[in-house]
């Protein structure tokens, strides 16, 4: 009769009710683990049939407790993940022991090839017109240095060497070439200036092109005195009608 007036069934009556009690901290401890504030509460009760705590606030002091513990395991968890990111970012240590960033390409100075001694004190008399009748220098990498190739005097004018030279023998070759321009001005005035050309043909090999353009800004640094840089990767931004518009144009 109950059933059938919508009251409760007698199963639901003989159900006990929750149970509100603490879990086992004591066992906890025996075990090694630490209790949580959380778990220990015995305000909060045991695990439903769906696995779900159900929904408790605990106040005072209990409650403070709770939230210094969560700050305490947040702040650890944002200390974890920074120490991954900054070891994630750290550059991997190289053979040396020194760290390298290997996301970044190396710097292209850092070659270690250097200017040998007499091309230095070669160039140191050829801006001052103390080296005789020479008008280019063509100097190669040669091992860990960069030396002197070849040198042209006044009979050579740049044209010549610009069509013999580079349309030949230097056609694959890189080359750096220091060169005395003679040029004239807009005014019509007599004037000279010291060139240096990065000849770097587009036809050479990859390994010797990265040599010479990663050695140029060390050359640039040992020979003081240049007026202006120009760097050629075929015939036509060697042509003399390049070099005379950067002269005009400094």
């Amino acid at each position: 009769e109950r059933q059938k007036s919508g009251g409760p069934s007698p199963a639901r009556e003989r159900r006990p009710p929750v149970a509100w009690r603490p879990l086992p901290v004591a066992a906890l401890k025996r075990a090694g683990h630490a209790p949580d504030p959380e778990e220990s509460d015995p305000r909060l009760p045991e695990r439903g049939r769906k696995g779900r705590k159900a929904i408790s606030r605990p106040r005072g002091r209990h409650q403070r407790t709770i939230q210094v513990v969560a700050a305490a395991r947040r702040g650890r968890a944002a200390a974890a993940t920074q120490f991954q990111v900054v070891a994630a970012a750290s550059p991997r240590p190289g053979r040396s022991g020194l760290r390298r960033d290997w996301a970044t390409p190396p710097d292209p100075q850092a070659t270690g090839i250097g200017v040998a001694d007499d091309v230095i004190t070669k160039f140191d008399a050829f801006k001052l017109k103390k080296a005789g009748d020479v008008k280019i220098i063509s100097l190669k990498i040669e091992g860990k240095q960069v030396v002197i190739d070849q040198e042209f005097g006044a009979d050579t004018p740049w044209a010549k060497f610009h069509s013999e030279m580079l349309n030949g023998p230097l056609e694959n070759e890189p080359r750096y070439i220091l060169l005395d321009y003679d040029y004239k001005t807009t005014d019509g005035r007599e004037a000279d200036k010291i060139i240096l050309i990065s000849w770097i043909p587009d036809t050479s090999k990859v390994m010797l092109k990265m040599k010479y353009a990663g050695t140029k800004e060390a050359v640039k640094s040992a020979l003081q005195g240049i007026a202006i840089n120009l760097n050629a990767t075929d015939m036509a931004e060697a042509g003399e009608d390049s070099i005379k518009a950067a002269c005009v144009r400094i």
